[in-house]
């Protein structure tokens, strides 16, 4: 289908400054930053101008007007471009404002881990020491004098079972060395653990007249040392004492200290069997005391949790969802476990699918996935995130009026209800595509979008779990997408257009081919000899337009907009692949070769490139095949894109043309400013649908013809995926 508008029906685009199609039913309307008309509504009056002007020449030809109207244009164009680049330099002060914060906030959580180990050293140093401390406490703090020491042998390997239990009862200086010994030279030995539990209970002989504090501090030093050592010794009898001294089943002369040196040994160790040892505990002690709970549980979660392995967390947060355990105790898990850390996302994860979570969190991790999951597909896709700002354009298709129309203003203007949540740098996690792709593009996690996409009968009440699944590059996501997508259609594409898809979120380019599936057409022409017989009812009729008329004009509005919204996911595409081939950029996983070259492309094309063509950037990406991470190869599907951008002087009628047989499928949109070549074919052997699109700007200059030679500026996108539709 061939559509051509005319000046009283402007539908355009102009790639090359940033713009796209545009165009209304009932007024003209622009997009192109260098061809400034604003868009239709009462909003801007310069599109109805430019017309009125135009028609103005047609009827005084050879007046000077074409000169007058070309000096207000040109004016227009220089405050346009002043705008843009005064926004521009706002975002480029944004960007460095928030890499600013990222470092800094990367410094601080390296200087908290870094102080965090260090306090854990120091604390095992002086459990080991504080027996011997304690003990070589002058003699005044005693009333009466210490009893003499029994001699032991100076080599602990000479020791015998009776003489740690000597040493322990005296209070023995030695002592707190001689069990590290113990510890670590009989790791596995049954009778070490056994003569370890047994000095737990062994009293300290307290002197005649001694007072309480020196003991007491003898005490907690020597149950130090010994939960170390039976921390070193590993054997069975050792773990399930340390659990007993946690839980309160194992009691020793300092209960309180012994607890606490517990928890530290088993932070320390870590290993699946400490942490399997401590997530036990913490779970059991949801029938013990308010204490308990609210004591020693919030102390480790906030001392030792951030050094917690993903595995741990993951753990935990199973349990958490279940419906049978304690409130309190889920707040407390909740609150460590939602934290913005990265190895919370595979926790996060399973909150977010527990039937026990309530919607305020499920909001708020969804919000914190569409974040991640964007951030993941910019990596990967070698998009630098400064290609991510807001959409410097006017619209592809300028919205139709009528009862769907929303004003707003231009890309070129900030609109912070529709912008989508900032992506992330990938310098702040290298391991974050990776972290995504286990997590996030998992077939848990599909299953669980896939029935919440069923249960959708109001786009936009689910925004935000459509800017979710929009950004998944799995084939499941695609196809449940495209079912809800295609089952609420008539609700229109402005609540996707609210995720923020053309704005701060990098979404799956099979997104494309899943928008084209739904019903579009382009914007009527306002000449009232083009619209549809249904109506054209005289006004001196005494009836109303039938129902029928009023559903059809309704359908006929929808479709432009999922029209409009195409076009603008073209050219935001190709903006930000045409960016990572000028940055040369590729993710530090692979997934996207993005080469720059000044002469014929070498991208691989079902077509070959026009005669001469001058090629700028050239990008291409084939997934899975070039995915370098395991995690990402499995969980991505098949997708293939390609992406060449052409500058150079040519016919614009020759170039048009050129492509035109090229696709001979696909649509055409036209305007005086360049032409869209949008096609969308099935390949039936292969099972998949390919997305072609040849974008064509003209640096137009006014009265100039098709025939001679003028700038163009073109872009050539493919993109190629499993079938949508096709899927069952």
């Amino acid at each position: 289908m061939i559509t051509r508008v005319t000046k009283d029906g402007l539908n355009s685009f102009c790639a090359k400054h940033s713009s796209g199609l545009s165009g209304t039913k009932k007024g003209p309307g622009s997009f192109c930053a260098k061809h400034p008309s604003g868009r239709s509504g009462k909003t801007n009056l310069v599109p109805l101008l430019c017309v009125v002007l135009g028609v103005a020449c047609a009827l005084t030809a050879g007046c000077g007007c074409g000169s007058r109207q070309a000096a207000g244009s040109s004016a227009e164009i220089e405050a346009v471009r002043e705008r843009l680049k005064q926004q521009a330099e706002e975002d480029k002060k944004e960007r460095k404002e928030e890499k600013l914060r990222e470092a800094e906030e990367k410094r601080k959580a390296e200087e908290a881990k870094r102080k965090r180990e260090e306090e854990a050293a120091r604390r095992r140093e002086e459990a080991r020491k504080r027996a011997t401390v304690a003990a070589r406490r002058p003699a005044a703090e005693s009333r009466t004098a210490a009893p003499k020491l029994t001699k032991l042998p100076e080599q602990f390997a000479d020791w015998k079972p009776e003489n740690y239990v000597t040493a322990k009862r005296e209070g023995n200086p030695r002592f707190a060395e001689a069990v590290a010994f113990l510890g670590k030279s009989y790791t596995g030995s049954q009778n070490a653990a056994e003569l370890l539990v047994r000095l737990l209970s062994t009293p300290i002989q307290q002197a005649s007249g001694s007072r309480r504090g020196s003991e007491g501090r003898n005490s907690a030093g020597q149950v130090e040392a010994i939960v170390a050592a039976l921390a070193d010794n590993g054997t069975p009898t050792a773990w399930q004492t340390l659990e007993g001294l946690l839980d309160g089943t194992v009691r020793s002369d300092d209960d309180a200290a012994a607890r606490e040196a517990a928890l530290a040994a088993l932070a320390e160790q870590g290993g699946s069997t400490g942490e399997k040892i401590l997530l036990e505990v913490l779970l059991r002690s949801s029938g013990s005391s308010s204490e308990t709970v609210r004591d020693w549980t919030r102390k480790f979660l906030d001392e030792y949790g951030p050094d917690t392995s993903e595995h741990f967390r993951v753990a935990l947060a199973t349990h958490c969802v279940d419906p049978r355990l304690a409130q309190e105790k889920r707040a407390i898990f909740e609150e460590f476990l939602l934290k913005p850390d990265p190895k919370n996302l595979g926790a996060q994860a399973v909150i977010y699918r527990g039937a026990a979570t309530t919607p305020g969190v499920r909001l708020r991790l969804q919000e914190e996935f569409l974040r991640l999951s964007s951030a993941a597909v910019g990596v990967l896709t070698g998009v630098p995130p400064e290609a991510a700002a807001p959409i410097r354009s006017y619209e592809v298709v300028s919205r139709p009026t009528g009862r769907h129309q929303t004003a707003y203003a231009s890309r070129g203007h900030r609109t912070p209800s529709r912008r989508g949540p900032t992506t992330p740098s990938a310098a702040a996690d290298p391991e974050l595509p990776a972290r995504v792709a286990q997590h996030l593009w998992s077939p848990e996690m599909g299953s669980f979008l896939a029935a919440e996409l069923y249960q959708v009968d109001d786009l936009g009440a689910q925004a935000g779990l459509l800017g979710l699944a929009g950004t998944m590059p799995v084939e499941a996501m695609r196809v449940n997408l495209y079912r809800t997508l295609r089952r609420n259609w008539q609700d229109g594409p402005e609540d996707v257009e609210s995720t923020g898809i053309f704005e701060r979120i990098i979404v799956d380019p099979g997104l494309l081919v899943v928008l084209k599936l739904m019903p579009r057409r382009d914007p009527e022409p306002a000449d009232d000899s083009r619209q549809a017989p249904w109506l054209k009812r005289s006004q001196k009729s005494k009836y109303r337009p039938s129902m029928l008329a009023e559903v059809r004009e309704m359908v006929g509005e929808v479709e432009e907009e999922w029209m409009r919204v195409c076009g603008q996911l073209v050219l935001r595409l190709s903006e930000r692949f045409e960016a990572a081939a000028l940055a040369e950029a590729t993710s530090p996983g692979g997934g996207a070769r993005a080469v720059r070259r000044t002469s014929k492309g070498e991208v691989r094309l079902p077509f070959p490139l026009h005669a001469g063509a001058r090629v700028v950037t050239e990008y291409e990406l084939t997934w899975p095949v070039d995915l370098a991470d395991a995690a990402c190869r499995e969980a991505a599907s098949p997708i293939r894109v390609r992406h060449v951008r052409i500058e150079e002087q040519n016919r614009y009628s020759r170039v048009l043309g050129y492509y035109r047989h090229q696709i001979p499928s696909a649509e055409e949109h036209l305007s005086s400013q360049g032409a869209w070549i949008d096609g969308l074919v099935s390949r039936p052997e292969a099972g998949t649908k390919v997305s072609f699109d040849v974008l064509i700007c003209r640096d137009r200059i006014p009265g100039n013809l098709d025939d001679e030679n003028e700038k163009l500026r073109l872009d050539v996108l493919l993109i190629e995926v499993r079938d949508p539709s096709g899927v069952e």
